[in-house]
């Protein structure tokens, strides 16, 4: 057949009305009243004759697209595709595919740019119904906007911003993550712990930092800020922190990361300081991601750490967005939840400048 085929077309094959083709087609409510053998006549048409749905007629006729949009944090962050390259969003992600896959739901990638927020795409990509629901990914805390949407199907993932967040929330236990690593580092004998995180304007940096802070109260250990090393340049921080242990050799002996990417750095620029690691400076990090500039060197060093469930937020998360969809889900106040992590003594790799 030249052209494309239409559910007229379909309709005029099979002798039927337009209507009852695309009743069951789009399976409307009213197809119920359709008989079985005419369903397969129409499903066999459509195969033989090669039917290709419009996409927008059927969003427009149902309301619904099928379709989620998965928000990624654009150039302001990430800089070009890194946040494609997280091991961490490539997990999570997998977590939703295998549930959009087995509900019906495709996935669309949106970057949260300039003309993102300029241009309010947060809320017309869901009033438009171009997409059906949002899970948000690494929202960073200035991002307030976000409350705007609150009442459409939004789920916030990783991280959210600050200080109040309207929407259902799925994230990882960081405090109770970050209190242990800690813990265990004072229980080891180390009194002395830096805090490093060049990663400062995200949820997740707020509440391991709070863990930080809260194990040392415990431990009956003063708060120290000149121990802190906190912002968004962890290339200046990680100098600085360098710079304390040259001028103040006893200053720190242990070094609490925000992850394990800065673990990493944190303790090459310990070994070309001729520190051994643990015996001088013990690591604690997080995450447990493997850094793609860390695989295939020869030196290793020991760093405790810790595994957030990615797999499993990315499932509830898109659980959560359809539920909400698809109306399976009363409307009350935004739920948060946290999932444990896995605690892992790890070997990390380094890299010798001999």
């Amino acid at each position: 057949m030249s052209g494309k085929c239409t559910t007229k077309d379909i309709a005029r094959e099979l002798g039927i009305a337009q209507s009852t083709v695309s009743r069951v087609l789009n399976n409307s409510p009213a197809a119920s009243v359709v008989s079985d053998a005419t369903r397969q006549k129409i499903m066999e048409a459509v195969e033989r004759m090669g039917y290709v749905p419009n996409a927008n007629a059927r969003r427009l006729a149902q309301n619904k697209s099928n379709i989620i949009g998965l928000v990624l944090p654009g150039q302001y962050m990430y800089g070009d595709g890194v946040a494609l390259a997280d091991a961490s969003f490539s997990k999570t992600a997998g977590g939703m595919e295998a549930v959009f896959r087995r509900k019906g739901y495709r996935m669309l990638l949106i970057f949260n740019d300039d003309n993102f927020i300029k241009n309010r795409d947060y809320i017309s990509c869901l009033k438009s119904r171009y997409v059906d629901g949002l899970i948000v990914w690494g929202a960073r805390t200035s991002e307030n906007y976000w409350n705007e949407t609150a009442g459409m199907n939004v789920v916030m993932i990783n991280s959210k911003p600050l200080p109040e967040c309207e929407l259902d929330y799925i994230g990882s236990d960081n405090f109770n993550a970050t209190y242990e690593l800690t813990k265990k580092l004072i229980e080891a004998g180390r009194h002395k712990i830096v805090y490093y995180d060049g990663y400062q304007g995200i949820s997740i940096s707020e509440e391991r930092f709070a863990g930080y802070k809260q194990a040392l109260a415990d431990s009956s250990i003063p708060f120290q800020e000149e121990l802190c090393f906190r912002g968004t340049d962890y290339k200046a921080q990680l100098e600085d922190i360098v710079e304390l242990k040259k001028r103040i050799p006893d200053a720190f002996n242990a070094i609490q990361c925000l992850n394990n990417s800065l673990a990493l750095v944190a303790g090459l620029a310990m070994h070309k300081m001729k520190l051994r690691i643990p015996d001088d400076v013990m690591l604690a990090g997080g995450d447990n991601v493997n850094n793609m500039f860390s695989q295939f060197r020869k030196w290793r060093f020991p760093v405790m750490s810790f595994t957030p469930p990615y797999y499993e937020q990315g499932r509830l998360a898109a659980e959560w967005i359809i539920e909400t969809i698809e109306k399976k889900r009363e409307p009350s106040s935004p739920r948060e939840h946290f999932l444990p992590v896995e605690f892992t003594n790890q070997q990390q790799y380094g890299e010798i400048e001999e």
